[in-house]
């Protein structure tokens, strides 16, 4: 007999660990991802994201919520992020200073999203970062002013 094998198999659900404070961004943010049935989100506070990833599991991205930009100066966050060295992270921020956009620069985020955060945005972001070899690039273009220059 050629029966057609019926059988489904679950595709494996990529991990995406989402650190925020506040509690309508994790719900919308998680709902969006979560409704697209290939991530599984993981959620916690921000200042988690301080501690390094978790050693039971592996995230294959970092959506981290800066707020007002307050964690930037926060000592030991590049330090933190170097923990997380491996993994594509996402930034999501309302407006920052110039010295919080240099912290964020050196943190060598994947990518920057502005609140309010646009859905399309989030998953554009999302899927560029886990197709894999397109993760380790980051896509944040900055100019930061300069004082001074020849003579000065």
């Amino acid at each position: 007999m050629n029966a057609i094998n019926t059988k489904v198999t679950p595709t494996k659900r990529k991990q995406v660990a989402l650190f925020s404070s506040d509690p309508q961004f994790k719900r919308d943010v998680a709902t969006r991802l979560d409704a697209l049935a290939i991530y599984d989100v993981r959620v916690s506070e921000t200042g988690d994201f301080l501690k390094g990833p978790p050693a039971d599991t592996r995230p294959g991205i970092v959506i981290l919520d800066l707020g007002n930009g307050e964690l930037l100066g926060r000592p030991g966050i590049v330090e933190a992020r170097a923990l997380w060295a491996s993994v594509p992270l996402i930034a999501v921020s309302d407006e920052l200073t110039s010295e919080q956009t240099r912290v964020l620069v050196r943190m060598n985020a994947s990518d920057w999203l502005h609140k309010p955060l646009d859905s399309k945005e989030l998953l554009n972001a999302v899927t560029f970062h886990d197709t894999g070899n397109q993760g380790a690039k980051s896509r944040i273009i900055t100019f930061i002013g300069a004082s001074g220059g020849a003579g000065a």
